[in-house]
């Protein structure tokens, strides 16, 4: 729930209408992006001041490696949500194939004692955000065909 609905049930029934989801698409990425930006800065903000302040200051970055993974996911999130409004469930998977592929082949091989704890996390969230990125690249160019 972003704006008060829920945005793939708002996005469904936007599609029902003429012109109806281009308008809400845009609603709801500049909603997304009014919250998010704010949210960023503060704890971007906060990161660098438990860097400076705080003498452990190697907890800081997975902190922020989460933070900046999760944001620019949420952002790209109302992509996902016209794929999943048009059904294209295929589309989706394929999106998702990657992110679990590697890290199941990460988790089988124990990989995380090899890399560490920070490269892990930098890992995860880049494949975190690889896949929305495809999704956002899959939905965009299904608007346009």
């Amino acid at each position: 729930k972003t704006i008060g609905v829920n945005d793939t049930a708002l996005l469904a029934y936007a599609r029902h209408t003429a012109g109806g989801t281009r308008a809400v698409f845009v609603s709801l990425v500049r909603t997304i992006a009014c919250i998010v930006a704010p949210l960023l800065f503060i704890a971007l903000v906060g990161v660098v001041l438990v860097q400076y302040y705080l003498p452990t200051k190697m907890m800081a970055v997975p902190f922020c490696l989460f933070i900046v993974g999760y944001m620019i996911e949420f952002l790209l999130s109302p992509y996902e949500r016209i794929l999943e409004v048009s059904l294209r469930y295929r589309l989706l998977s394929i999106a998702y194939m990657p992110y679990l592929i590697i890290l199941l082949c990460m988790l089988y091989y124990d990989s995380i004692k090899a890399m560490g704890l920070v490269p892990f996390i930098a890992v995860l969230q880049g494949l975190r955000v690889m896949s929305a990125l495809m999704m956002a690249y899959c939905a965009r160019r299904m608007r346009e065909a």
